[in-house]
């Protein structure tokens, strides 16, 4: 769509400006879709490696703090400067390393404790295992000692 010596259509432009978005958004849907049912193959793998839950962990607090961050970094700009691509990689990842800390930060005063506190609440109990187990063929000491008898059976 952006070259220019692509013939202009209005069909296939409207097409892709109405479309693009509901198919991106069907696309990613089905691809978590997929990796839930088990059918994501080396996706599900890939998505499932451990910097991706780190950083799936982070990625909201880190949608939180980088538009204040970057608001304070442009806003201390006072004049204008040269931009070439050294500066722009560079003042791009010390923009990111300001966001990820601040993140962390985030995560770790907010959304982990209430994480615990919502898995502490909601756990499922165990099941109690009612299976006679040893010499007391399912009497524990306590019931022994309630019904009189001092000692276990060890048969």
């Amino acid at each position: 769509m952006m070259q220019m010596d692509h013939p202009y259509n209005q069909v296939e432009m409207i097409a892709f400006g109405g479309l693009h978005r509901l198919v991106w958004g069907g696309a990613v849907a089905w691809l978590v879709f997929a990796c839930h049912t088990g059918h994501g193959g080396i996706v599900n793998s890939i998505l499932n490696a451990t910097p991706f839950r780190i950083l799936s962990r982070l990625s909201y607090s880190m949608y939180l703090t980088h538009v204040m961050i970057n608001l304070f970094v442009s806003s201390r700009i006072r004049s204008p400067f040269w931009l070439d691509e050294f500066q722009l990689v560079y003042y791009f990842l010390a923009d990111m390393a300001i966001i990820v800390m601040a993140s962390v930060v985030l995560y770790m005063m907010y959304e982990a404790p209430s994480l615990t506190i919502t898995t502490i609440i909601f756990r499922k109990d165990k099941p109690v295992d009612k299976t006679p187990k040893g010499p007391t063929k399912g009497r524990t000491e306590i019931q022994s000692k309630m019904n009189g008898n001092t000692k276990t059976n060890s048969h």
